[in-house]
């Protein structure tokens, strides 16, 4: 009985982690072009804010702030793939360019941020010498600048100054917001997708804007490809 109940143990966990696991998202294509040398470039992120602020901005307002998240984020993104990076089977394993250096090409070739987001994969891979992209979409209720951290913080404080006689309140459990995260590596010779994935992010009250970000980062990071052991294989 007990070999049949460490059998079956054995058997879920396998399946959770296989659940959680980045092979589950990547494609053929990807085994035909991964490489260890292979060079990578985090194009400006695509974000796109749709909560109730929009309505009390002017375009300008709102394109500033937009392009502010999208450098906010592209640079975390590249922190949390840089940090992954060694010579373990399970690390990463790619040329990483910088992302300074990313948007100092595009710039001086006179697009901006925005400009990006209607740009072929081989147009980007011209301009910035890469084997493949690493393309973020992101959609948001909620901003993660300085302004918006400030209101939401006055916001919690104020409530829990109201019912702070109550022992039992616990405002972290409740939901302010949702983030829809797509990110893709598309190859741009052939323009093909090597590796997608998806997810949802529920933000709480107890959870800062800071805190929000490094969820992003750890779920894109964890899920990403050009491991080791991959290229150990061919």
């Amino acid at each position: 009985m007990k070999n049949l109940l460490f059998t079956f143990s054995v058997i879920i966990l396998g399946l959770i982690s296989s659940c959680g696991s980045y092979t589950n998202h990547i494609t053929s294509a990807y085994h035909q072009k991964a490489r260890p040398n292979s060079k990578l470039a985090i194009v400006p992120v695509r974000y796109k804010y749709t909560g109730a602020y929009t309505k009390k901005m002017t375009d300008e307002q709102r394109t500033k702030l937009e392009e502010q998240e999208s450098k906010q984020f592209q640079n975390e993104i590249a922190s949390g793939i840089v940090r992954k990076m060694g010579k373990g089977d399970s690390e990463i394993s790619v040329i990483l360019q910088d992302v300074n250096s990313t948007n100092a090409k595009l710039k001086k070739k006179g697009f901006s941020i925005h400009d990006t987001y209607e740009m072929s994969p081989s147009e980007l891979g011209n301009i910035l010498n890469v084997d493949a992209i690493i393309l973020v979409e992101i959609e948001s209720d909620q901003f993660f600048s300085d302004f918006e951290a400030e209101v939401v913080e006055t916001g919690v404080a104020v409530v829990k100054t109201i019912f702070k006689q109550s022992q039992i309140l616990d405002l972290g459990w409740i939901a302010t917001g949702e983030i829809q995260t797509h990110a893709t590596i598309i190859d741009t010779k052939d323009e093909v997708i090597l590796w997608s994935v998806g997810k949802e992010i529920e933000t709480r009250v107890s959870r800062t804007p800071k805190e929000t970000i490094d969820k992003i980062k750890r779920k894109i990071v964890h899920l990403f490809p050009y491991r080791n052991h991959d290229f150990k294989k061919k």
